[in-house]
């Protein structure tokens, strides 16, 4: 089942098979003493088993299983798969294996051999909002089906469902030690995982902590402190040192592989550390408990029978502590390429996780070959060799062979393993050279149980066997026992096994004993040896036990445990006076069996009404009768009140006051009942039972009571039915004024008041005009003839009820008239611009004034034209000087109204006769453009144009200005012609002619001089001056060296990058009118050789040794001068002796004859003794963290290789410029030796060694 290759199937389906046999743990004896005579070959010494079968397999055999040895994340069949790292593994009950890979991935290799990714969108890479796996270390699977990671570098606990949702269970991504809820506890570097019956988890924090972590999220720290150390203790007393792998047993006790402790240790429920194997040294020996040492112990795993199973990564073996805590290596510490094979005859290559199948055996995550390996934890041990000449068969635990040694009486531990646990049993044997008589037996095995006053039914029994006897043998029972050579029948405290032919029947073959205890047995637990006898060899002593149990009275009631809540889970305990381990119990809902086997009933779905009675029976122990059924009983709950309540209002008020409601509870109150009041949803914060509503409350508003009982089991809340306020019936005055008809100016106006059907039978009117009382009390109101439109008239209806007098006063109105004549108005105004002699359009603008009759009168110079329209044309004759009214006569009942116009005369189109003249703008040098620009004087308009000629030609340019060509000359001649184009047709004008003018020309003369100290060294900056006697307004200077343009706008020149024979000369431009830029006559450069100073590259000395500095130079050098002369031997000559005792660099500067000066710079390196450390510690904590080479500085390109145990490389520099910090390709390597070698480069032998990294 957990074997992944193919033809190993076949095997699992025979293990499936099979499995009830193994479902139990093996149970067996062997006969003992044995003595065997040397040279004769003896019967087959066979173990009995009475417990589940042994596999025949070899214990302690190892092959792979999975992976080809290749790092990658291919999947499929197991035999060509490849990981990444393996680094946690474990295995749910079907035997589908969980891999996490520290490479970044989680792998599972299912029952038929098959390698799937899963939990792949947790790998890195976006989206960035979805837990990431980072270096995990361990997965383990819970009940229903979720695997847990322990995700090592991103600090938190991820979970993965069936159907592949992976959140972060606990830890929020960053170290620290705060227990509590998954989503603010803290967790460093998660390593090791493990999970109980109960799915609580348990984590390694490389904070030296163990931490549990409930099924709902809840970390807490059930062990360790941050001091690193192995100090045992009770919880946060207790100390670790980079604990690693996890295990529980069926106990809930947590099993440690202290990491860096070198040590194992064991953890109660309760939080009680204890070191149970290793002595805290580092090393490889086996032995008991605190005489076994470990290296680097890594994974861990426990089976049904409490064997620890051990990785020890340091030296790459697996180790077995038994439950007596001693440690013995099983497999492992083979040499490097034997994958498979027996014990110590295989290799494990960093070995880190480690897990037991359903099948019983072992499968180890092998970290550094990237591979799955099966040990095989099942079959037969023993403990030490047997005499020369016998074989032991580790499938079958059978002893055979012929003895050729003599051999002293020995005892051997022969164990047997299967899936379910194991068995131990110890057996001697003797090699003697004559046969000896002998009389053994095997162990006593099977159950004695009975009841006080009765001999037991049932029965041990062992086996008994002689040889070589003088005697019959006697078989003695211990006191309270009786033993017969029969099952049934014949016990008695003494029997005898009659000799046949010096054996004992059969053929020496053995009789089975029986023993049983005695009807006088006291009760309580009995324990005793039967003694086995014969005259010639030493008595031989048979444990046996058994138990007598009192007889029970069988008593059950029903206790309930705590009142909850209705509709939560109620707890009904079965008590019995008689408590034993053989009681069963059925419960009983209304006659109907429900829940477990349990003496507690658990559930939610029962109530108050419901009948439940419980039947307890016990058909093992002694009782009075089998069974007995409780008296009835019902749940129980805490009384609860459901709240009632309606709003209701006390009498009725007038509008405008306040309202008082009262909550009914209609009995439903509590002694701590809550009242919340709302007016339109709006708590009003009153808690009491009544509540005066604000005087703003409005017959629209909505008013609501909620009556809240609080108990234990939370509050009960109900809220009432909205009401409104009601009130005492109110007519509301409305009021308006209205007049019924329309009257003329200075008659009198009758208004009528309005009601809208609000007047009562008592209504009362109040008439006033401007706001003075008219002294009307009636609904219509004849206003005096003297109102006019201005006043304002209104009218106060007055209501008078219980709840006072009501009053509304309408709006003002003024009195509305016949429309009266419009006053009329009117002036003339001139439609559009006409040109002089033609007609001019006028229309009269009566502002608003004209009416439906209104009538015109057209006058020009006081003379009527007849025309009674608003337009007038007026006649081509008129002018400029004609004066032009009109007169608007208003006619209606009133009369008629008249209004004369101020006059106007016409206005026509302007037209505005040109004048030009040509002006030159400015003056411009020979052969450039000439600007001329035509000066109007005034007369140009909008849409004037222009038209230019030079010598009577057309220069096509329209525009006011004219820029000539260049050809133009100082005898052409320029005119323009002007021309405004308007309405009334275009005129012209034409300019008098000009020629245009010009300014003479100017060529600066240019001399180049150089300054001071010329000619100077070549590379010395030098100074040249331009000057000129004529440069011109604002001059710009450009200098060329060697017909390249070179320096700035300056009258100087500066260089240091001169050569001897360079041409250097300077041109001067002028911003002056009709300036020649002019250069100077060719300067040519003289300068002093350079001396020349070098080394042929650095050097290198030994601390304590010296060298001389050779350096190149040119002839001519006069002077030398070394910095610093520290380590010099002279520091004024060119080839001194140099000692320093650092690293120095020396600086030449040399002086020719000329005083030109150079200099060169050579560095002594000098080397520190080269220390290649053994051993550092990666784990973050600062200190010794990489692992630092001093003096391999000095050694540019040396090369360094590390290569881990099964000789591949993991790491590679040149130069070494960074130091390794422990990791292959970004993963973090396990703890271990690894090999280097370090290739100074320097023709020297490369250096190597080991060295060990620790965490």
């Amino acid at each position: 089942m957990c074997t992944f290759l193919k033809p190993a199937i076949a095997a699992i389906a025979l293990w499936l098979v099979a499995f009830s046999a193994f479902g139990q743990a093996p149970d067996i004896t062997y006969t003992t003493p044995n003595v065997y005579i040397l040279g004769a070959e003896i019967t087959p010494l066979s173990p009995s088993n009475i417990g589940g079968a042994v596999p025949a397999t070899i214990y302690g055999e190892t092959k792979i299983v999975a992976g080809t040895g290749q790092f990658g994340n291919v999947n499929g069949d197991a035999a060509t798969a490849q990981f990444k790292l393996p680094y946690g593994i474990s295995m749910d009950a079907d035997g589908n294996t969980y891999i996490a890979e520290s490479g970044g991935g989680i792998r599972m290799i299912s029952t038929s051999g098959q390698v799937s990714s899963i939990a792949t969108d947790a790998l890195p890479g976006p989206p960035f909002n979805i837990p990431k796996l980072n270096n995990p270390r361990g997965v383990v699977k819970d009940k229903n089906g979720n695997l847990f990671v322990a995700n090592y570098s991103n600090h938190n606990i991820l979970k993965i469902t069936p159907s592949g949702i992976i959140t972060v269970f606990a830890g929020i991504n960053q170290s620290g030690t705060a227990d509590g809820p998954g989503n603010v506890a803290n967790i460093i570097n998660p390593n090791g995982i493990a999970i109980d019956k109960d799915d609580n988890l348990y984590v390694s924090d490389v904070n030296n902590a163990i931490r549990k972590i409930s099924p709902s999220g809840y970390v807490y720290t059930l062990a360790g402190q941050p001091a690193a150390g192995t100090l045992d203790g009770l919880g946060p007393g207790a100390k670790f040192n980079k604990p690693a792998g996890l295990a529980v047993n069926k106990d809930g006790n947590i099993y440690v592989a202290d990491q860096a402790g070198f040590v194992i240790r064991k953890i109660t429920p309760n939080g009680q550390v204890t070191t149970i194997a290793g002595s805290g040294s580092f090393g490889t020996g086996d032995g008991n408990g605190a005489a076994a040492n470990f290296q680097f112990p890594v994974g861990i795993t426990v089976d049904p029978s409490d064997n620890l199973y051990v990785t020890d990564g340091g030296v790459g073996t697996v180790r077995r502590i038994s439950p007596d805590g001693e440690v013995k290596t099983i497999a492992g510490g083979g040499p490097v390429g034997a994958e498979s094979g027996v014990g110590a005859n295989v290799h494990f290559s960093s070995p880190s996780g480690i897990t037991i199948g359903p099948d019983g055996n072992l499968y180890v995550a092998e970290y550094g070959k990237n591979a799955i390996k099966r040990v095989i934890a099942t079959g037969y041990t023993i403990d030490k060799a047997l005499p020369a000449g016998l074989v032991f068969d580790p499938k079958t635990g059978i002893i055979t062979g012929t003895p050729t040694v003599l051999w002293p009486a020995t005892n051997y531990t022969v164990t047997a393993y299967n899936a379910a646990g194991s068995s131990k049993f110890i057996l001697s044997i003797e090699v003697d050279e004559v046969a000896k008589p002998v009389l053994n037996s095997s162990s006593a095995s099977g159950t004695i149980a009975a009841c006080v006053g009765a001999a037991s039914a049932n029965y041990q029994t062992f086996m008994v066997a002689g040889t070589n006897l003088t005697n019959d043998a006697v078989v003695v029972a211990p006191a309270n026992f009786e033993v017969s050579l029969t099952p049934v029948g014949g016990y008695s405290s003494t029997v005898t096994i009659p000799l046949v032919d010096l054996e004992l029947p059969p053929d020496g073959d053995g009789i089975a004993v029986y023993v049983r205890s005695a009807a006088t047995a006291p009760a309580g637990n009995l324990t005793g040896t039967v003694l086995l006898k014969s005259t010639g060899v030493t008595d031989v002593l048979v444990p046996v036990s058994g138990v007598v149990n009192q007889i029970m009275i069988l008593e059950v009631s029903i206790n309930q445990q705590i009142l909850g809540c209705p509709g939560e889970q109620v707890i009904l305990v079965a008590l019995t006076p008689n408590p034993a381990n053989n009681l069963n119990y059925q419960w009983y809902v209304n006659g109907s069996p429900q829940g477990a086997n349990s003496v507690n009933f658990i559930s939610s779905d029962v109530s108050s009404t419901d009948v439940i009675t419980v039947t307890m029976t016990n058909t093992v122990d002694c009782t009075t009768s089998p069974s007995v059924t409780s008296a009835p009983a019902s749940p129980m709950y805490i009384p609860l009140v459901t709240p009632v309540v309606s709003a209701e209002q006390q009498g009725l008020a007038c509008p405008g006051q306040s309202v008082m409601f009262v909550a009914n509870t209609h009995g439903t109150e509590t002694a701590n009942s809550v009242y919340r009041w709302e007016i339109n949803n709006i708590d009003q914060h009153n808690n009491s039972k009544t509540f005066p509503a604000p005087v703003t409350i409005t017959a629209g508003d909505k008013v609501t009571v909620t009556l809240t009982n609080i108990s234990d089991c939370g509050p009960l809340s109900t809220t009432s039915a909205p009401i409104s306020p009601a009130y005492i019936p109110v007519v509301f005055p409305v009021v308006t004024v209205e007049q019924p008809d329309l009257a003329c100016p200075g008659q009198s106006v009758i208004f009528v008041a309005n009601t809208h059907g609000t007047e009562s039978v008592n209504s009362v009117y109040r008439w006033e005009v401007n706001n003075i009382d008219q002294h009307n009390g009636n609904k219509t109101f004849p206003a005096p003839a003297t109102i006019t439109a201005a006043d304002k008239v209104t009218v106060t209806l007055t209501n008078t009820s219980d709840c006072g007098p009501l009053s509304a006063t309408s709006s003002p109105i003024s009195p509305e008239y016949t429309t009266p004549v419009v006053p009329p108005v009117v002036t003339v105004e001139q439609q559009g611009l006409a040109c002089p002699g033609q007609s001019v359009m006028f229309v009269a603008n009566t502002h608003g004034t004209e009416i439906a009759n209104s009538a015109y009168r057209w006058e020009i110079n006081n003379i009527d034209q007849h025309n009674n329209n608003k337009t007038f044309p007026a006649p081509v004759t008129i002018t400029a000087a004609d004066k032009v009214t009109v007169t608007l006569t208003n006619t209606s009942d009133c009369g008629p109204l008249s209004a004369t116009s101020v006059s106007i005369s016409p206005a026509y189109i302007p037209v505005v006769p040109p004048v030009v003249t040509v002006e030159q703008q400015g003056l411009a040098c020979p052969g450039q453009s000439v600007m001329f620009v035509a000066n109007t004087h005034g007369t140009e308009i909008a849409n004037s144009a222009y038209r230019w000629e030079i010598n009577n030609i057309d220069q096509h340019n329209n525009n006011k200005t004219f820029p000539a060509p260049a050809t133009i000359t100082a005898g052409d001649k320029v005119t323009v012609t002007l021309i405004n184009t308007s309405d009334c047709g275009p005129l012209s004008a034409a300019s008098s002619p000009i020629s245009p003018s010009y300014n003479s020309p100017l060529t600066p003369i240019v001399t180049i001089n150089p300054s001071s100290f010329y000619p100077a060294c070549e590379g010395t900056v030098q100074t040249f001056i331009a000057t000129s006697p004529n440069p011109g307004i604002n001059p710009n200077y450009q200098w060329q060296l060697n017909h390249v343009n070179v320096g700035e706008n300056s009258d100087s020149f500066k260089s240091n990058i001169l050569k001897n024979g360079d041409v250097l000369t300077c041109t001067i431009s002028s911003s002056g009118q009709c300036a020649i830029p002019g250069t100077s006559n060719e300067f040519f450069i003289q300068t002093k050789e350079l001396p020349t100073v070098a080394f042929n590259g650095n050097v290198n000395i030994k601390k304590g040794e010296s060298i001389t500095l050779s350096p190149v130079l040119s002839n001519g050098i006069i002077n030398y001068s070394w910095s610093p002369s520290v380590g010099l031997n002279n520091s004024t000559v060119s080839s001194p002796n140099a000692s320093p005792t650092v690293t120095t660099s020396y600086t030449l500067i040399v002086t020719s004859a000329g005083g030109c000066q150079a200099s060169a710079s050579i560095k002594v390196n000098v080397l520190e003794q080269m220390l290649v450390p053994s051993a550092f510690t990666p784990n973050g904590d600062g200190v010794n963290d990489t692992w630092r080479i001093a003096g391999l500085a000095a050694y540019p390109n040396c090369t360094v290789n590390v290569f881990n145990r099964y000789g591949a490389g993991i790491f590679r520099s040149v130069g070494y410029s960074k130091d390794w910090n422990g990791s292959f390709n970004g993963y973090v390597l396990p703890s271990g030796t690894y090999y280097y070698v370090v290739d100074l480069k320097d023709g020297s032998k490369p250096l190597s060694g080991y060295v060990v990294l620790l965490k």
